[in-house]
C-alpha cells in the first residue's frame, strides 16, 4: 500500500482547451436558468441540461461547478481512447471549474480516487489528509496529480482554477498501480 494519497501522474493530453472552456462557461450559464431537472446530489446541485449535459453545483464552495457534457466530447477526440485505455478502473470525467477555496470533504464511496489535470496553473493547492499528516501538489498546467478522495481534502484557491478531472471507481492503490505500469501515457494530437 502506498504511503502517500496524493501522486504526479505521467499523462500529457494535447488539447486546445480554449473552445472546451468557452463551452464549459456557457454550458454554466444556461444551468441557471434552462435546465430540465434539479436534483440534490451530496453536499451539491444536479442541474440536468438535456442535450447540453450537466452541471453539478457544489454547496460547500459557491464558486464551484462541474460540468459534463456530450458536446465537449466532440472536442475531446482523444477522450474516447483514454476511457477504453482505463476501463477496468471505472472512469468517469468531467471539467472543473472553481473560482475560490474547495472547502475540506470526502468523495462519494463508489469514485475512491481522483486525477486533476489542470488547464491552467493558478496558486491552488490541493491538499489531502491522511494518518495525521497534510499532503499537497500545485495546480500547474499539464502536471496531473492522482488523489485519494476518500481521505478529507479541499484546495486553497483565489483564482480561476480549471481541470480536467477523472474519477475512478477503483481504489487509489489500484489506480497508482495502473499508471505506473503505464508510464508516458500521451493522448490527442
Amino acid at each position: 500500500m502506498y504511503q502517500n494519497p496524493v501522486s504526479p501522474v505521467d499523462l500529457k493530453i494535447i488539447q486546445d482547451w480554449s473552445k472546451v472552456v468557452t463551452m464549459v462557461n456557457t454550458i454554466i450559464e444556461k444551468s441557471k436558468t434552462h435546465h430540465s431537472e434539479i436534483r440534490p446530489y451530496g453536499n451539491a446541485t444536479f442541474y440536468d441540461l438535456g442535450n447540453h449535459g450537466s452541471v453539478i453545483h457544489h454547496h460547500i464552495s459557491e464558486n464551484w461547478f462541474m460540468v459534463h457534457s456530450k458536446l465537449l466530447e466532440k472536442h475531446l477526440t482523444w477522450l474516447p481512447k483514454m476511457l477504453a485505455d482505463m476501463s477496468d478502473l471505472n472512469p468517469t470525467w468531467l471539467i472543473s471549474v472553481l473560482n475560490s477555496n474547495a472547502a475540506e470533504h470526502t468523495d462519494f464511496n463508489h469514485y475512491p480516487t481522483a486525477l486533476n489535470y489542470p488547464i491552467n496553473t493558478t496558486n491552488a493547492e490541493t491538499y489531502v489528509k491522511y494518518l495525521n499528516q497534510e499532503f499537497t501538489y500545485p495546480s500547474i498546467t499539464d502536471q496531473p496529480w492522482l488523489l485519494s478522495t476518500k481521505n478529507p481534502h479541499g484546495v486553497r484557491n483565489n483564482e480561476l482554477r480549471l481541470v480536467f478531472n477523472m474519477h475512478f471507481g477503483a481504489e487509489y492503490d489500484v489506480v497508482r498501480q495502473w499508471f505506473d505500469s503505464h508510464p508516458n501515457l500521451i493522448y490527442g494530437n
